[in-house]
């Protein structure tokens, strides 16, 4: 760390104050935090750091603590824990304080909500329950995934033009913008990504939502980041999807530069984890190869064999050569002499829905909120996927683990009155109290309020390891992402190992040690509680996959939840309050 001397000498001396800094500051100071700055190491580190801490450090605050240490991670470390314990200290303070009392605003009563942590009905199956609507599934969630700069972008911006969905006035508008910055080449990108710093670094940073429609089939197309940095937001996107689209650079450098790094893997082994049933494979920039056959089958045959070993079979696999830029084999069909498949829309268009259930309480996992002044929608707003169940207009619900009482106003632009399992949802809420809205994050539940969601910081998993640098053994610190949540977690206790996937034959009891690709099953305890179920009510809430050190070391799912009571209080009242 020996850059920046002018930020480490006013370290050194005192005279700089660490504290939580606004967006606009660290755009600023844009110029001192690059990335340009660092080498390899230096950002691979920070990266950990940055995974390790997030939602309690910002980027800026990390990178300070290791000019303090001089660059030694394992100390940063300890300094960035020792600072988060003083914090933890202080909301403890102020959570003690009683709390101010409000003004009735009606004569109605108020009501209370009480979290229960009853592991009894944790573990029980749900009553099937009727809903007044009988709603129609006809919208495809698909994840768009790939290693930073393999055409992702490109080719959902060729999908849109090819459909019209955009005219050409903003097509040239954006290849003049593109050509402006000397990037020619991401003008379909810039299609999707709207904001001017991924124009201008060249990559897609969040989740971009398009909708699109092939015959009667409507598709919401998930375009994600490919860039390490951004993992938690694909992952978080991959959560909603019902089936991949991945995209993979066809040259050969390309191609083992991302088996290297290890991330076209990490992709099929989370889609695997996620339960996604189907995997499309895009073989993009075949123009650049000239369509080589040979070259097309060596990479095929290469994701092949990775997808058998994390569990998929050949007929859950759909391989696609394609060359976004040009259009080719994506709307219309290439005259290449060895490849007679479908075109990329003709395969989208032969999809299945996925089968959906009508059954079960509501479960909608909120992964974005904002708060918006124009257009039919307006107020606050919460984003998210409908995992189960039904949202109407006009009801009361309940979002954990804060236990916020919401009332629903308007849903998608006020064109509906419900939404349905399976939909991508915009619901505009009125929460009793404004500043509760701040309390909202990523992974937390929406919720019926008679049936809330299980919440908990002990779980028993079971587990698939990958290839591992080191063996599980009690005691052991990962990160967890789990619905979009992302926390640390410990390995409490070791249950088993299995011969194989089903699970049948245990080969060790009570193991000292998990090794790599071996099957387990184990208790985890989280830091802190978060919203989950069991396999067996709702599968797409009991997945998760482990990650240490930018690395996927196992993938899971949820069999039984526990509670550690030394660390939550048993029937605590979270919120009292009133719409």
């Amino acid at each position: 760390m020996s850059r920046h001397t002018a930020v480490k000498r006013m370290i050194q001396k005192g005279s700089y104050i660490d504290s939580e800094e606004e967006e606009e500051q660290e755009v600023e100071d844009y110029d001192k935090y690059a990335d340009e700055n660092f080498s390899d190491d230096e950002l691979i580190c920070i990266v950990i750091l940055v995974e390790e801490f997030d939602g309690i450090y910002n980027k800026k605050q990390i990178i300070d603590a290791l000019y303090e240490t001089d660059g030694n991670s394992d100390a940063a470390r300890n300094l960035l824990l020792q600072r988060k314990q003083k914090l933890i200290k202080q909301e403890s303070k102020v959570l003690s304080k009683p709390p101010p009392l409000i003004k009735q605003q009606s004569s109605e009563p108020k009501k209370a909500y009480h979290l229960e942590y009853n592991v009894d009905k944790f573990n029980q199956p749900y009553p099937p329950i009727k809903y007044k609507i009988q709603p129609q599934f006809n919208t495809i969630n698909i994840i768009i995934a790939g290693h930073v700069d393999t055409g992702k972008s490109t080719l959902l911006g060729q999908i849109l033009h090819q459909l019209k969905i955009v005219d050409e006035r903003e097509v040239r508008k954006h290849h003049k913008e593109a050509q402006s910055i000397g990037k020619e080449s991401f003008s379909y990108a810039f299609l999707t990504d709207s904001t001017n710093q991924e124009k201008q670094r060249g990559i897609t940073m969040d989740v971009s939502y398009k909708v699109i429609q092939i015959n009667d089939k409507l598709f919401n197309l998930m375009d994600s980041p490919g860039h390490m940095d951004y993992m938690p937001h694909m992952i978080t996107g991959a959560t909603q999807a019902d089936y991949a689209m991945i995209v993979v650079d066809v040259c050969q450098n390309a191609f083992d530069n991302s088996l290297k790094k290890n991330t076209v893997q990490e992709y099929i082994y989370l889609m695997k984890s996620l339960g996604i049933p189907l995997l499309l494979f895009c073989i993009n920039k075949m123009d650049l190869i000239k369509w080589d056959q040979v070259q097309y089958n060596k990479i095929t045959s290469a994701l092949e064999q990775i997808c058998g070993t994390a569990g998929f079979l050949k007929n859950q696999l759909l391989f696609i050569p394609i060359s976004a830029f040009q259009s080719q084999n994506v709307t219309k069909q290439h005259q290449c002499p060895w490849y007679k498949g479908l075109t990329l829309l003709d395969s989208l268009s032969n999809l299945e829905h996925p089968r959906r259930h009508n059954d079960r309480p509501l479960r909608m996992l909120i992964t974005n909120k904002f708060q918006q002044n124009e257009g039919k929608l307006r107020g606050t707003i919460i984003f998210g996927k409908i995992e189960s169940g039904q949202i109407e207009k006009g009801q009361t619900y309940v979002i954990i683990p804060h236990g916020i009482v919401c009332k629903v106003k308007e849903i998608n632009d006020g064109k509906t009155n419900y939404a349905a399992e399976g939909s991508i949802a915009e619901i505009s809420i009125q929460c009793a109290q404004e500043q509760e809205f701040n309390e909202i994050k990523t992974g937390y539940i929406l919720c019926n309020s008679d049936i809330p969601i299980p919440c908990s910081n002990l779980f028993v998993c079971e587990i698939s390891t990958l290839d591992l640098e080191c063996p599980f053994i009690k005691g052991t610190q990962f990160i967890i992402h789990i619905n979009g949540q992302k926390v640390p977690v410990q390995v409490k206790k070791m249950n088993s190992v299995y011969k194989d996937a089903e699970k049948q034959i245990i080969l060790r009891k009570f193991p000292r040690a998990i090794c790599g690709l071996e099957y387990a099953e184990i208790e985890l305890e989280t830091e802190t509680a978060i919203c989950a179920e069991i396999s067996t009510n709702i599968k797409s809430l009991s997945q998760f996959i482990l990650r240490d050190k930018l690395r996927t070391v196992a993938l899971g799912k949820i069999v039984e939840i526990k509670i550690n009571k030394n660390k939550l209080k048993e029937g605590k009242i979270l919120h009292e309050q009133q719409i």
